[in-house]
């Protein structure tokens, strides 16, 4: 997720704070969430001991962007909030900082 933008996280923080975000099947390693802003978006994340995590969201966004560079605030909202019911808690603003630098393109 290198390449995702200020804005994106922003908006994934957004769409956790107003309660938009519901997480279905949760394991230690996977994760369904549902995502209602506006439209219905259904959002899995896994991760492995071995190798990259894999994500994907079923919005339009997200079919028209390159994966390997870039994801949605969709996927950001299901990640905060999957940490945040396991007690993990959100970055804070210095590792946003040094995350996001000055590359935001958003």
């Amino acid at each position: 997720m290198e390449e995702t933008g200020l804005l994106d996280y922003k908006k994934g923080l957004e769409f956790v704070d107003i309660g938009g975000t519901m997480l279905g099947r949760v394991t230690n390693c996977s994760c369904r969430a549902t995502l209602w802003m506006p439209e219905i978006y259904q959002v899995r994340l896994e991760f492995a001991r071995i190798g990259s995590p894999a994500y994907s969201c079923s919005c339009v966004d997200w079919s028209c962007l390159d994966h390997r560079k870039k994801t949605c605030a969709h996927i950001i909202a299901a990640s905060l909030a999957w940490d945040r019911s396991r007690n993990i808690p959100d970055p804070d603003n210095d590792t946003i900082e040094y995350f996001f630098g000055n590359k935001d393109k958003n």
